[in-house]
């Protein structure tokens, strides 16, 4: 540092812990402490109102705003203008309007959800309805995103995939095994990952076979799935996976063989430390 840097610094005014502490408690307050309702009042008119009113483009914008978090206090006024916006003759608006309304919560968000996605007219909001449903956990979506598998569209089935592996609906299995096939190399991926969480024994067989796919992506996550599923068939076909070229692919191999306990699996392990132990604890976290 320079000398007229350093002065500079030695002639700033020097603050006190006791004022720094009293500062930080200031800023703290301002920024965890609620608004205050006749804050957004105005703003929450104003935005309803073009949300019924607006232009094409006024509507989008007001459902996307309407489901920011400063609104969150005044829930009831905002789900109900949210809830009449998913009638909109715009598309646009209304999957703007899905989307707040996920945001919203609540079971009048929720009521308007379900309605839209058994009765919008357009496939991609009824999907988009069902996305939202099933990532809050609600199994009221799951024939529509069983439906959804068969989308035109790679990211809606990828999508829908994802969703079904987490709501842990036994129905979901058969229809997943199908989209093992897929032509997208996503949508495997994800079926494959939502078969190892529904821990279905009747996938083990469909996976097995893809430890040999060409895509070491799909090698990997069948081998995690398998570890979730625990069945010891997989056992032999993943201790050959231990000797895959990538090593991503191998530590799934071992992540899964250490899930499956066995002491045909443990023997392999010997090779690569003499005490198993202590890859398994190391890939404890890897299939998470």
């Amino acid at each position: 540092m320079h000398q007229s840097e350093q002065n500079k610094v030695g002639n700033m005014p020097k603050m006190g812990h006791g004022k720094i502490l009293f500062l930080t408690l200031l800023y703290l307050y301002f920024l965890h402490s609620p608004i205050p309702a006749y804050a957004n009042d105005q703003k929450i008119v104003k935005w309803v109102e073009k949300l019924r009113n607006g232009t094409k483009q006024e509507r989008i914008s007001a459902a996307a705003v309407l489901g920011s978090s400063s609104f969150y206090r005044q829930k009831p006024q905002i789900i109900k203008a949210l809830v009449t916006a998913l009638k909109d003759p715009e598309r646009e608006v209304r999957i703007r309007a899905v989307y707040s309304l996920f945001r919203a919560k609540g079971k009048s968000a929720t009521q308007a959800l379900l309605l839209t996605m058994k009765n919008d007219k357009s496939a991609d909001i009824r999907l988009a309805a069902a996305q939202v449903l099933g990532r809050a956990g609600d199994k009221r979506a799951v024939d529509t995103l069983e439906l959804a598998l068969d989308n035109k569209s790679y990211i809606a089935r990828s999508t829908a995939a994802d969703i079904l592996g987490t709501l842990k609906s036994a129905q979901s299995v058969k229809h997943l095994l199908k989209k093992l096939q897929d032509p997208h190399h996503e949508v495997r991926i994800s079926v494959v990952r939502s078969l190892g969480h529904l821990r279905s024994k009747k996938a083990v067989k469909p996976l097995t076979s893809l430890l040999s796919d060409n895509l070491f992506t799909l090698r990997r996550e069948a081998a995690i799935a398998l570890g979730r599923i625990k069945d010891n068939r997989a056992v032999n076909p993943l201790i050959i996976l231990l000797k895959d070229e990538n090593k991503y692919v191998r530590w799934a191999a071992i992540y899964a063989l250490c899930q499956l306990r066995t002491e045909t699996a443990f023997n392999a392990l010997l090779v690569f430390s003499p005490t198993p132990e202590t890859y398994c604890i190391a890939s404890s976290k890897f299939g998470k």
